[in-house]
């Protein structure tokens, strides 16, 4: 399975490919192997149409990428709430324009939140520097790469999108009851 995780930003939207070989019908953790990283920055031209011309140059790069590398699946960051109400609006846009793109070119995606990102990268904390500064070490103590945080933010993405989607795919407990069997008996006569 190929993976391609999307950290939006504006300033420099982080992008990873990542990808999995089953092993024994199943995706293990830590059979992952990273097969490129990158970063697409859309330069502000001073223009009244500058933030829809960079969603849409950010958003045709990240399906570029996807195309490109055969991704099975995209896992893109949930847009942060809390920076302030302008910068909150722009990502939340930035990102509905990438996911679609995405839809539009037929790619399937997810939205992954940061506390799953944290949790896939092996990190925790609040101080955003220091976070992305764990980020970069996490991903050159597992992979042996060095990346800027962006990258390691889109590593991040993907291995906890992959996972969420794994987990969409089990059966819920009601789903099982139902096919074993469940439901009335009929009476013998």
């Amino acid at each position: 399975m190929i993976v391609l995780g999307i950290d939006p930003s504006y300033r420099a939207t982080g992008l990873a490919v990542v990808s999995w070989q089953p092993t024994n019908g199943r995706y293990i953790a830590g059979t992952e192997q990273v097969q490129a990283t990158g970063v697409v920055s859309a330069p502000k031209r001073g223009d009244s149409d500058d933030e829809a011309y960079r969603r849409k140059h950010i958003a045709d790069a990240c399906s570029a990428w996807a195309t490109n590398h055969h991704v099975d699946l995209v896992a893109v960051e949930e847009p942060c709430r809390g920076l302030n109400a302008a910068t909150d609006a722009m990502l939340q846009r930035l990102s509905a324009t990438i996911t679609d793109r995405l839809s539009a070119d037929g790619h399937e995606w997810v939205l992954v939140n940061n506390r799953k990102r944290l949790r896939a990268l092996g990190i925790h904390g609040n101080d955003s520097a220091a976070l992305k500064r764990a980020a970069r070490r996490s991903v050159l103590t597992r992979y042996g790469i060095d990346v800027t945080a962006d990258e390691a933010d889109a590593i991040g993405h993907a291995l906890a999108g992959v996972r969420q989607w794994l987990d969409a795919q089990r059966p819920a407990p009601e789903q099982l009851r139902m096919a074993l069997g469940g439901g009335r008996r009929s009476k013998r006569r």
